[in-house]
């Protein structure tokens, strides 16, 4: 029995998303890429992809707004790496070289722009009922996510000796590793870490609320929602919680105004967006005086707030030593990938007393210095130019998402098809507040699927 070369590609895809959250146990020793379940299925379908259905020829997307401002952004990448170069030789840490550094980082975000970003272009252009097919493995991985979950709460807040049990046996699986998280409460499931669940549940939502199937609304539409909010509430994250809310939140409103909105008041609103998110890279570098910061910081006693917490001490410490490095080099930044290097001793007296964590980055036994902040450490790497390029790029899709929901076309047959677009370009542009990597194979799936919408409604 012979079989398509359709269903290989798209079982190795399916893989790939369906694996998403599970980020904590890795199959190859790839660098960046060696804790992430989905790598070796990601690689076997590129290779199917391109040589089994002979995709020599490429399909190019228009070029946007969207993508000149990606382009932009790559070519400030490369200015800031070169005019940085003299300095980037001569960083070091004890597990990293500012050279490696440039050119793993560099690596990794080719990689997904601009080629994972065309391949998957090109697949979701040739594939039918293209948004079911991506939909379908984030729905099984939702309900994986929150069968362990769920036991994982059962054992942390009432230590039931039997979910323990299934805990073990989940954590002897390949590519999972169970944290059991009893001294804060904290439920993770597959994933690394609280964080890391709130990531995947704003990347899977748009997904599973916005395409609501025909048959068994149940178990396919309704049942998902809730268990994406029980597992949002039980992470005890407060920033994935309001993400989560504000998805929710968001789709109501879309909903509501859908038809009814004005295109004077829609230019309204989307000036204000606009103007805000414009003044916003200012304002953080008239915030950058350190000294103001701090005064501001003492005088809401934030500081000694944060003191109860080590984890706490060090992601605002860092933020700090960040907007010193800033400081240093406003213009092109340090080069791409070197904030670690350049915050790693900047970091305020307070945030390393009593702060094992922080000593380790110091001292290189711990992982590579992380900045936790996409938007501050994109600051660091390439400066003001940088970061206006990169904030305009997540504003301009936000408002072409807007403006395809009100204003495009119906397309694959779904009404609210291009609220997922909104949904999605608000959660990932407040998640990256959380992370400082491009590493997030949920955003490019998004991006790739709204250059499909933004071109077929285009065309139509």
């Amino acid at each position: 029995m012979k079989i398509k070369a359709s269903k290989i590609i798209y079982l190795f895809f399916f893989l790939t998303v369906f694996l998403i959250p599970f980020d904590g146990v890795g199959v190859l020793p790839l660098g960046e890429f060696s804790r992430e379940g989905y790598i070796l299925f990601l690689l076997i379908f590129l290779f199917f992809f391109i040589f089994l259905k002979n995709r020599f020829s490429v399909r190019v997307p228009r070029i946007s707004l969207e993508l000149q401002l990606l382009i932009l952004f790559v070519f400030i990448i490369g200015l800031s790496s070169l005019v940085n170069l003299s300095s980037i030789f001569n960083n070091a840490h004890p597990l990293r070289t500012g050279i490696q550094k440039l050119l793993s980082q560099v690596l990794v975000f080719l990689f997904f722009f601009p080629f994972l970003t065309l391949v998957l272009y090109n697949y979701f252009m040739d594939t039918p009922n293209i948004v079911g097919r991506i939909r379908k493995p984030f729905l099984w991985a939702v309900y994986i996510v929150f069968i362990v979950g769920f036991f994982e709460v059962i054992y942390i807040h009432y230590r039931f000796s039997f979910a323990n049990a299934v805990l073990d046996f989940f954590d002897s699986m390949p590519l999972v590793r169970i944290v059991k998280n009893t001294w804060d409460k904290r439920i993770s499931s597959v994933t690394k870490e609280p964080p890391s669940l709130g990531l995947f549940l704003a990347t899977a939502l748009p997904w599973i609320i916005s395409v609501k199937p025909n048959t068994r609304k149940i178990l396919r539409y309704y049942l998902p929602l809730g268990m994406i909010l029980f597992l949002a509430i039980f992470s005890n994250s407060r920033s994935g919680l309001l993400i989560i809310l504000l998805q929710f939140a968001t789709f109501i409103g879309l909903n509501q105004t859908k038809g009814r909105i004005s295109s004077k008041r829609l230019k309204n609103i989307i000036f204000v967006v606009m103007t805000s998110i414009i003044m916003l890279p200012f304002a953080i570098y008239y915030l950058s005086n350190s000294e103001f910061v701090q005064k501001r910081m003492d005088s809401y006693n934030f500081v000694k707030n944060y003191k109860a917490s080590q984890s706490n001490k060090t992601r605002l410490g860092t933020y700090v030593a960040s907007l010193e490095a800033f400081k240093e080099k406003p213009v092109l930044g340090h080069g791409f990938g070197q904030a670690g290097f350049t915050v790693v001793n900047k970091y305020p007296d307070w945030s390393r007393e009593d702060n094992i964590e922080l000593e380790r980055f110091v001292q290189g036994k711990k992982i590579f210095p992380p900045v936790y902040n996409t938007y501050i450490r994109v600051g660091v790497d390439t400066g003001l130019l940088g970061l206006i390029t990169f904030v305009a790029f997540q504003l301009v899709v936000f408002l072409r998402s807007l403006l395809l929901y009100y204003r495009g076309k119906v397309l694959y047959g779904q009404e609210n098809l291009n609220a997922l677009l909104v949904l999605s370009s608000i959660g990932f542009g407040l998640t990256w507040v959380q992370f400082d990597t491009f590493r997030v194979i949920g955003y490019w799936i998004f991006f790739s699927f709204f250059l499909v919408v933004l071109n077929k409604a285009g065309n139509k």
